[in-house]
């Protein structure tokens, strides 16, 4: 049961990452407001990954385009992670997190590829 709630609270982060804070919306009346746009190709946030003072990798997110999918447009969001060297020989991290959000940032495709030590599996949503 433990790994299952692992995995459920991981993909809860991924998803609420994509969920903006605030999201104004211009009027349909005003045509002359800006149109907002919540992420922009290329985006990208990098993290360092510690285990208290030991430096274990890195983790990233990136807005990586724009994909028809079931005849709507949505957004790919990537998030890798990945243990560096000295982590990798006790326990190695290769993860990747694929999701595709509409443009009213709902989530409409997960694709979780996990590799951690020796587990090894993939999850679509």
């Amino acid at each position: 049961m433990p790994r299952v709630r692992r995995t459920v609270s991981l993909l809860t982060l991924v998803l609420l990452l994509a969920i903006p804070i605030s999201s104004p919306r211009p009027s349909t009346a005003d045509a002359s407001s800006p149109t907002v746009q919540r992420f922009q190709i290329g985006e990208r946030l990098s993290y360092a990954l510690s285990w208290g003072k030991i430096a274990a990798g890195t983790a990233v997110l990136e807005v990586v385009g724009h994909e028809t999918l079931s005849g709507r447009q949505v957004l790919q969001l990537l998030h890798t992670a990945r243990s560096n060297d000295f982590v990798s020989f006790f326990y190695p991290v290769n993860n990747r997190v694929e999701s595709f959000i509409d443009e009213e940032a709902l989530p409409a495709r997960l694709l979780f590829k996990r590799r951690e030590g020796k587990r090894k599996n993939d999850i679509e949503v």
